[in-house]
């Protein structure tokens, strides 16, 4: 994503998945077809997948870009039960406000608890199973795999090894593959994208459907599934296949909202339906007895503002998409938030995403749209804090890339004039914010170490007094940090490395304190160690400790 102006996605690349749309875009001139069987699925097994760098032409190093994470993310703390956010009541149309905490379902991948991440999807599945009303449960948790950086593969493989009998690995795989498609092709026009790039994304198609396929082979009923394949099938323009899969999904799930919504997409005029065809549907699915049908004709006036916006016609986006929120739903609330945000009617697209937020908080779409309105509303902490949340899903997002660089020199602005008046607490916080989003960037790094030293000249006079509050306050972090930074200068790496083990005696889950430690025995020369604590401060949910522990050589 070149700038803001490119930043406006359309509604089809939230309801198949980021860049993974485009990349499907493609797909209808290159004639993929998706029904593999179990040959073609070990074929694609066999697939190459690596390349030297040194032999690495522009194109593909740009397809690796795309596909490495925004800013590395720490592991969220391992679930003791089904990850799932709880949340009283149901909403108006009886489906559980509860939502599926996708970064715990991560973290289990993480730590390669194959078996309890196995058990837990399929838990999820059964709870559909047993209420169709639960539908986007096992949808979001098979989603949380859908983000595209390399180091997840050899974790996705060892999952498929370890559970091989479950549908679960399978259909996560897929997804992950559905979205290195995407990234492999890139998202600018044909005419201007490398035809490596289409080979490519090609063979991550491949790979894609060949899991999602093997996974309903061993579950019939799997829903999820269904609704991917339809998103392949119609984007590839396989009609015949695509009423296939509307006819067996009607049968297993007569009233299901999700996927029928992604069929809606497979009518819009663009990929050869109309509008009339939209309607037909939309009503044809109200005989159904879900009351959250209704919403389906919502989705003729979500295509209309997206051709509206494509055309710069702000105020027919407006109206258009004011018609969707007659019934205030989370799609079509992101849509005119969107929508306000390029009218740059900051305050109204912010109480529409509120809105949509409050509905999916597992969306992390979302997130990232309220991330671009904070960012200019120049609000740079709360934009801060929607980047990382929806990074803890899908850390290879477009509008992530773009974002993160502006909101760590936002930061690093607000922390300059906090500094100024003298507020050095609020100074700290910020300029900590600005390096867990991109902890090698030096001018930050230099601005905060300088913020944390303060006066101190490190004379023995002043280093004395700083020792005195060490012993004084031994529970405050800032303090021992100070006298860190300070030693330092000195290289009394072993007064260094005491300090921080005596607080970390007291302070074992500290995961800050570990990442100061490392840098202490980093600096004496210590590697093992200093690996070690930034791997545990990673583990400790310490974001740029895993960034530090990946530079120096280790995947935590």
């Amino acid at each position: 994503m070149e700038g803001e102006a490119q930043g406006s996605k359309s509604r089809l690349f939230w309801l198949i998945g980021g860049s993974v749309a485009a990349g499907f875009i493609v797909a209808i001139g290159i004639g993929i077809v998706y029904a593999i069987p179990e040959w073609a699925r070990r074929a694609a097994e066999s697939l190459p997948t690596a390349q030297a760098p040194e032999k690495m032409d522009q194109a593909t190093r740009e397809r690796m870009k795309r596909r490495q994470a925004v800013m590395a993310i720490a592991p969220a703390p391992l679930p003791t039960a089904l990850p799932l956010i709880e949340r009283p009541g149901k909403d108006e149309y009886g489906y559980p406000r509860s939502y599926v905490d996708g970064p715990a379902l991560r973290s289990l991948l993480f730590h390669e608890h194959f078996a309890e991440l196995t058990h837990y999807i399929e838990q999820f599945q059964r709870e559909f199973d047993a209420e169709p009303l639960k539908e986007e449960w096992p949808t979001r948790a098979v989603e949380s795999f859908g983000s595209t950086e390399p180091e997840l593969l050899p974790k996705l493989d060892a999952w498929v090894q370890a559970t091989p009998a479950s549908f679960a690995p399978y259909v996560a795989r897929g997804t992950y593959w559905m979205e290195v498609a995407g990234a492999r092709r890139g998202g600018k026009w044909a005419s201007d994208t490398p035809s490596e790039n289409f080979k490519k994304m090609g063979e991550a198609q491949l790979r894609a459907v060949a899991d999602i396929e093997h996974a309903l082979a061993i579950s019939p009923k799997l829903m999820v599934a269904y609704r991917q394949l339809l998103s392949a099938d119609f984007a590839a323009s396989h009609r015949a296949a695509t009423e296939t899969r509307l006819k067996q999904a009607l049968k297993l799930c007569p009233t299901c909202f999700a996927w029928r919504a992604r069929y809606m997409g497979a009518l819009e005029p663009r990929w050869g339906g109309s509008y009339a065809k939209m309607e037909a549907f939309a009503r044809e699915a109200m005989s159904a007895t879900n009351p959250k049908l209704k919403l389906l004709a919502s989705y003729i006036d979500m295509d209309r503002t997206d051709v509206a916006l494509a055309s710069k016609d702000m105020d027919g986006a407006l109206a258009f998409a004011d018609r969707a929120c007659a019934l205030p739903y989370w799609e079509a609330l992101g849509e005119r938030a969107l929508v306000h945000l390029e009218r740059n009617e900051l305050d109204l697209a912010l109480t529409d995403i509120n809105q949509a937020i409050d509905q999916r908080p597992d969306v992390p779409y979302l997130h990232f749209l309220r991330a671009r309105i904070y960012h200019r509303k120049v609000a740079w902490e709360a934009a801060a804090q929607d980047l990382i949340d929806g990074a803890r899903v899908k850390a290879t997002d477009d509008w992530a890339r773009w974002l993160l660089p502006q909101i760590v020199r936002g930061l690093q602005k607000e922390a300059s004039k906090a500094e100024g008046r003298g507020d050095r607490d609020t100074a700290f916080r910020l300029l900590d914010l600005a390096i867990e989003l991109s902890p090698f960037d030096r001018e930050v790094v230099r601005e905060r170490d300088a913020a944390v030293r303060g006066n101190v000249s490190g004379n023995p006079e002043e280093l004395a007094v700083l020792e005195a509050k060490v012993k004084s306050a031994p529970d405050d972090f800032r303090v021992h940090q100070q006298l860190d930074f300070v030693l330092a200068e000195q290289r009394a790496y072993p007064r260094i490395l005491s300090m921080w083990t005596e607080y970390l005696g007291r302070h074992p889950d500290d995961g800050q304190a570990y990442l100061e430690r490392s840098g202490a025995y980093y600096n004496s020369g210590q590697r093992k160690e200093a690996v070690s604590d930034a791997a545990k401060a990673c583990e400790l949910g310490v974001n740029h400790g895993c960034a530090y522990a990946k530079r120096m050589g280790v995947t935590p």
